[in-house]
């Protein structure tokens, strides 16, 4: 039986440590590396998107204007941009591939 990685930052850098020196003495698959090199950037994505939720949730609760969950508009840049200032403000000034404050 396969034992459970701990569902952390460590236990993601265990896991590619661990499969970096498997590639390193050669009993490593390049394919599976890869895999779990991709999988390992999109846990790091989702851990970016709840960070910037977070700020943004603490940053609308200091000027009285709580975020509330399903408020934020989704879709193209574009649609956000249009209800931006009708919604939370969450995307008021940004523009096409710039992050939130």
């Amino acid at each position: 039986m396969t034992k459970k990685t701990p569902r952390n930052s460590k236990g993601l850098r265990d896991v590619l440590f661990d499969e970096i020196e498997s590639l390193r003495s050669g009993d490593g698959d390049p394919t599976r590396a890869l895999a779990i090199a991709n999988l390992a950037k999109q846990v790091i994505n989702t851990v970016k998107i709840e960070l910037d939720y977070h700020r943004e949730l603490a940053r609308q609760q200091d000027t009285g204007n709580p975020l509330k969950l399903g408020t934020v508009p989704l879709g193209s840049v574009t649609d956000a941009e249009s209800v931006a200032s009708t919604a939370t403000g969450a995307f008021v000034g940004m523009t096409s591939g710039s992050k939130p404050s």
